[in-house]
């Protein structure tokens, strides 16, 4: 699927303009929160409607702090780490126990079936980064009572990662809109398509496929390859 990086850092114009824009965006939102908290707080007290509706607005706040906490993280995420050797399972239950609060939020349960070890040389915190975005859209797609299941299978060309979940099943113009960064396309069809548009530019620019597909288990399924000796 590429060419081995031979030590080399690993850069992409697309995910770093990404990330800049997402550093800017987050911080502005922040702000914007921030005062609108301020002025809502004092009403929150109050009795009857207007107490109601500013409960009402400070929910609909407390839903956009978990989307600016999203990008913040995401500005976080390196552009040019160095592979080093790893272990890809390891890192699949980091994402999934520092996920447990938001999967909480939406009563969602998080599995997780993955041999015991899976050792590879790659980026960690750019792929910890795929991994995460990965299973945030997983868990906010899926209804709640139900499951997100997350695997790992070691085959004979590289290991091989699938989020499933229980949402609706991507139209193929949904998919093609993921390929080509179309939120027009995607948005109608998935929750905070950022996610699935985050996930796309990360994956291109470790120079991985990312495939999206109907789950088995109902859903759509995202599926990512790390061919052995990719980095």
């Amino acid at each position: 699927l590429m060419a081995r990086m031979a030590g080399k850092p690993i850069v992409g114009d697309g995910l770093a303009v990404l990330v800049a824009a997402v550093r800017v965006l987050g911080a502005d939102l922040r702000g914007i929160l921030s005062a609108i908290g301020r002025d809502i707080a004092p009403l929150r007290e109050r009795a009857g409607e207007v107490g109601e509706i500013a409960a009402s607005v400070g929910r609909h706040v407390t839903g956009t702090s978990e989307l600016v906490a999203d990008l913040a993280r995401l500005g976080a995420c390196p552009i040019g780490e160095l592979p080093r050797q790893a272990d890809i399972v390891e890192l699949l239950r980091e994402v999934a126990q520092s996920d447990q609060p938001r999967a909480a939020r939406h009563d969602v349960k998080v599995t997780l079936r993955t041999p015991d070890t899976l050792e590879e040389l790659i980026p960690t915190a750019t792929l910890s980064m795929l991994f995460q975005v990965l299973l945030d859209h997983a868990i906010d797609a899926s209804s709640p009572g139900s499951e997100v299941l997350v695997t790992a299978v070691d085959e004979e060309g590289g290991a091989v990662i699938t989020f499933d979940d229980t949402g609706a099943v991507l139209p193929p113009s949904a998919q093609a809109g993921v390929l080509s960064r179309d939120f027009e396309a995607i948005a109608p069809n998935r929750p905070r398509a950022l996610s699935l548009i985050a996930a796309q530019s990360i994956a291109a620019h470790l120079h991985l496929v990312l495939d999206l597909e109907a789950s088995p288990k109902g859903g759509t399924r995202v599926r990512v390859g790390l061919p052995r000796s990719t980095f």
